[in-house]
Formats: structure tokens, C-alpha cells, sequence
């Protein structure tokens, strides 16, 4: 499974239900994009186990209906701007009788920049209000047990496309599937929902130039977030970091374009913001263009 981002590779390659979109160059020209040749078709979840793999299952609550009790999964969505699930989570949790758990779990092979990525998080909501509840485990394993303990309804989180993130994500809808927890995933962390796809086959796709292409709508952060509920109990699990997070992301971004030498430094910096997610491929990629 390719590494998903605007700048890293050459070409654009879509795979089943889980999608890889990557463009451009080291020197963030967006050149021609082409999709891998196949004769797959994207599948749309019929049973229980593609629903497992799609990252779906569960009676959603109707549109309009009672507020939701969400729990927020940031893994590789360090961020407010452009996250999807985030949106949604605040959205779907308005009303007395919703409720908004965002967390964060540190597991055995989270890396430091993810750390001090998460710090930042914390710290802007915060400002925003609200607050990061942090644990230590494993997420197939603590997410269940947190859903049960604050009687939540529903997880969101954004899904991921790096081989260990995967993994992490299906032992979680595995763990969900005998719960009463709807689990929804969304697409933040791609420039393209596949999902829309569903109903065209990868061979009809051929190469297209990527200035010409639309990638999906970038989400703007929330201006305010939900209290946590009362009864949430806080941990003391995650230490505040400098120098890293959305805002050393925002920092590398602007240092692009500045010459070849600090372009390639900058690229390997942005891997790292990528994949924990405290910068979105869609904000990587609308910088590109700009800069073009």
C-alpha cells in the first residue's frame, strides 16, 4: 500500500476500497497524474466482512434525528482544518443528549512526531474549549472499552492508507462488530473519496492532468468545540512538545519554493506531518498549486 500525499511520488494509483493518491514531484510541479490499469471495480459493502474492510457498519442515526454521543478517533488526523470525522463528530453531537469524546491513544510503535503532534491538538482544543482525552494501549482494544464506559453510540475517525494504520483500523471494526456502536470512516486523509466511484471501473480511468483534476473540499476548523462530558476522567498521559504539530507543518509549508536545496529538506520534514496527520494531503496540494 503506497504512502498517500500531494508531492512524494509520480502518479495516482486506486486499489479496491482503499485509495492512494499521490502527485507531483520533489519539486512540487503537478505533472501528469495516471491511475494504475485494471479491471477491478471498486466494491460497494454487501456483507458483513466488506463492510468490515470498507470501514462501515451499523444503523447510522437518521439525518435530524437525536443527537449522537461521538467518540473522536485522531490516529493519523492530528489536526482541526480539513478533517472530515472531526466535523462531523461536532455536527452530529449537538443537542442535551449528545456528547463529544475525542481521543487519542498512544500505542507501542506511535512515533514522537505524533506525540508532539497530539500535544498540539490538545492544546488548541482546548482553546477551542474542549479537551484531548489521552490513554495508553491498544486502539482495538481501549476504543471498545471507552465506547462502553461513556456510553457512546458512535465512533468517526478518518481513515488511513499505510500498511500498520490499516491494520489498526480493521482489528478495530472487528472488535466493534458484536457492539451496538455505529462505526463510520471517513476519507480526510486522500484527495479523492473512491467511495464515489463505486458504480465505474478503474480501467475506464486513464491518465489526466492533475491541474484539471478536483480534488475534494477542504473542511475548515471549528470555531468551537464541544465540553467533554462530566464524567470523563482526564490522564496525564501526554506531555507538552514544542516544535512540531500543525503549526512546524504550517512553517514547513511556507519554506517551500525557497530554493532546491531546503525543497528536498522540507519534503522529507512534510513525510512525517503527513503521516500523523497534522497536515491534510488536500492543503499540501492547494499550496502546490498556488506555488505553480
Amino acid at each position: 500500500m503506497a504512502f498517500v500525499s500531494g508531492a512524494f511520488s509520480k502518479g495516482l494509483e486506486l486499489k479496491g476500497a482503499r485509495t492512494c493518491v499521490v502527485t507531483g514531484s520533489a519539486r512540487m510541479s503537478l505533472a501528469t497524474v495516471s491511475l494504475a490499469p485494471s479491471t477491478a471495480t471498486i466494491p460497494v459493502p454487501s456483507t458483513e466482512f466488506e463492510r468490515v474492510s470498507l470501514g462501515r457498519f451499523g444503523a447510522p442515526n437518521a439525518a435530524g434525528g437525536k443527537p449522537k454521543r461521538v467518540l473522536m478517533w485522531f490516529h493519523t488526523d492530528l489536526r482541526l482544518d480539513d478533517n472530515e470525522a472531526l466535523t462531523k463528530a461536532v455536527e452530529g453531537s449537538q443537542g442535551p443528549q449528545g456528547a463529544f469524546l475525542p481521543v487519542f491513544v498512544i500505542e507501542k510503535n506511535t512515533s514522537k512526531t505524533a506525540l508532539q503532534g497530539a500535544a498540539e491538538l490538545r492544546s488548541r482544543m482546548q482553546k477551542l474549549g474542549s479537551e484531548l482525552l489521552v490513554v495508553r494501549g491498544n486502539a482495538s482494544e481501549v476504543l471498545p472499552a471507552l465506547c462502553r464506559k461513556y456510553r457512546m453510540d458512535t465512533l468517526y475517525y478518518n481513515r488511513s492508507v499505510t500498511t500498520t494504520s490499516v491494520s489498526c483500523e480493521k482489528n478495530l471494526q472487528k472488535s466493534l462488530m458484536k457492539s451496538s456502536v455505529s462505526l463510520e470512516g471517513f476519507w480526510s486523509n486522500a484527495l479523492f473519496n473512491p467511495e464515489r466511484q463505486q458504480k465505474h471501473s478503474i480501467s475506464e480511468y486513464s491518465s489526466f492532468v492533475a491541474k484539471q483534476a478536483t480534488s475534494d473540499g477542504v473542511f475548515r476548523a471549528p470555531s468551537k468545540l464541544p465540553a467533554l462530558p462530566r464524567d470523563v476522567e482526564l490522564t496525564n498521559e501526554l506531555e507538552a512538545s514544542f516544535g512540531r504539530g500543525a503549526h512546524a507543518a504550517e512553517k514547513a509549508l511556507e519554506k517551500l519554493g525557497k530554493g532546491p536545496c531546503k525543497q528536498q529538506r522540507m519534503i522529507v520534514e512534510l513525510r512525517e506531518h503527513i503521516s500523523c496527520g497534522t497536515i491534510s494531503p488536500k492543503a499540501l496540494l492547494e499550496r502546490a498549486r498556488k506555488q505553480n
